[in-house]
């Protein structure tokens, strides 16, 4: 049985939903700065995507396209709480980036869902989106996990059990 559900679902629905619908109660310039922002990261997302660049930069811009909005909005308590989860999703999203690869489309389009419900100040959407943005992730991990084991995970012989 894989973590990688439970450890980004938890993200999800406490820190980037939060945090997204935080963004999009910012007043309207700074939310029009923030969706724009949030929109060059993704553009640069899918490029990488297209261009098949190097799965650490590709990493990194998904990385950078959440703290974005998480850092723009969170106040402490959200932040503490982002920080405690961040480890631990961060070594999934790392460690499978490359049999990922295929799916970037969907979360290109689901960062736009995102940064457009930011952009329009509609907090239970920016929710929404950040939220499905990161079950579809877990999903799309479990299913990777499944197929092609947990890496990093140690198999003990059945007769150490």
């Amino acid at each position: 049985m894989t973590t990688a559900g439970p450890t980004l679902s938890t993200r999800s629905v406490k820190s980037g939903r939060l945090a997204a619908g935080e963004a999009a109660g910012l007043p309207l310039e700074e939310r029009t700065q923030l969706a724009r922002k949030l929109r060059e990261i993704n553009r640069d997302f899918a490029a990488a995507a297209r261009a098949s660049t190097a799965e650490e930069r590709l990493f990194a811009l998904d990385h950078l396209f959440h703290e974005t909005f998480v850092q723009a909005a969170a106040g402490p308590r959200l932040l503490a709480l982002h920080g405690s989860l961040r480890p631990q999703s961060e070594r999934y999203a790392e460690l499978y980036v490359s049999v990922l690869l295929e799916d970037l489309p969907n979360s290109v389009k689901e960062h736009e869902a995102i940064a457009a419900a930011i952009a329009k100040g509609n907090r239970a959407a920016a929710q929404r989106a950040a939220e499905r943005n990161w079950v579809s992730a877990a999903r799309r991990l479990a299913k990777v996990i499944v197929k092609e084991g947990e890496r990093g995970a140690r198999h003990w012989p059945a007769s150490a059990q």
